[in-house]
């Protein structure tokens, strides 16, 4: 028996103004109007609950027009939400977003260059993290 690996459905989400969280330094947040469904090629399924905040893709603004942030919302928010827990680590998060960005028809050279800038993004969180217990 195989298994249909990727979304239920695409993401269905809308902008989110709520201007007590916002700062004009923020960026736009969305709201995941309704669940979110992913089963992962293992078999895995992972639900993202509606309400959950995201900015979609973390992408730097003159990335856009060749990686529109908006472009694989679906993959950038399972990303965002399993990013938030602590039952699964980052390193595994991150190799869903690549697997989930193929599934969600990026092309090869699109999902290496945002599977690497995660890797990176996860590096710099470590090395935050550690200046910050080193200085304490």
């Amino acid at each position: 028996m195989s298994i249909k690996v990727g979304f239920d459905h695409w993401a269905v989400y809308s902008k989110y103004h709520d201007w007590q969280l916002m700062s004009p330094f923020d960026p736009e947040l969305f709201i995941l109007d309704e669940d979110l469904w992913y089963t992962a090629k293992d078999g895995s399924r992972f639900k993202v609950p509606a309400g959950f905040l995201t900015d979609l893709g973390s992408i730097p603004v003159p990335l856009w027009p060749i990686l529109p942030r908006d472009k694989w919302p679906s993959a950038f928010i399972l990303h965002d939400y399993l990013c938030e827990q602590s039952w699964i680590s980052r390193i595994d998060t991150d190799k869903l977003l690549h697997e989930a960005l193929i599934y969600s028809g990026a092309r090869r050279w699109e999902v290496w260059i945002i599977y690497i800038g995660v890797r990176i993004g996860a590096g710099i969180g470590k090395v935050k993290s550690w200046f910050l217990k080193w200085a304490m």
